[in-house]
């Protein structure tokens, strides 16, 4: 299985194509592990901007089953280290249908989730009621959070 450091050292040494590959390879797994490898590299910079919408995408691949599972774990020290980032996925889960199929991602179980980890669900709400102060996202959202 692909490690974090193996990640990231494609992503320090700016080999795009084999980024590409290893990120691939851990949608492909889609399990909570693979999940926590691609957070992980999140937290070591930020500056890849390129490389970090990669990730996006994959994590957006996998069933968000072990994806949500990972975040409501991973999301302070996620928040800690790159806040940027941790936004910005917030950002993306609340901008998905409120209610989705099963299977599906929704902002409903991505807040579901959360309520596991009070430290998470607090995180999330927070940056949520940043994004809907902005107008970045819709003020139907905090709904979810009540």
């Amino acid at each position: 299985m692909t490690t974090s450091e193996e990640l990231s050292k494609t992503l320090y040494s700016d080999n795009t194509q084999e980024f590409m590959t290893l990120a691939n390879s851990l949608v492909t797994e889609g399990t909570t592990e693979s999940v926590d490898v691609l957070l992980a590299c999140f937290e070591d910079d930020d500056d890849y901007y390129d490389e970090m919408s990669v990730l996006m995408h994959a994590i957006e691949r996998i069933d968000p089953t072990p994806v949500y599972e990972s975040l409501s774990k991973g999301l302070p020290d996620l928040n800690d280290r790159a806040p940027g980032w941790s936004e910005e996925l917030v950002k993306r889960h609340l901008s998905v249908p409120g209610i989705a199929k099963e299977g599906g991602f929704s902002i409903s179980a991505f807040v579901c989730a959360l309520r596991d980890v009070p430290e998470s669900l607090a995180i999330a709400k927070s940056i949520a009621s940043r994004l809907v102060s902005d107008e970045r996202i819709p003020a139907d959202v905090l709904y979810f959070f009540t």
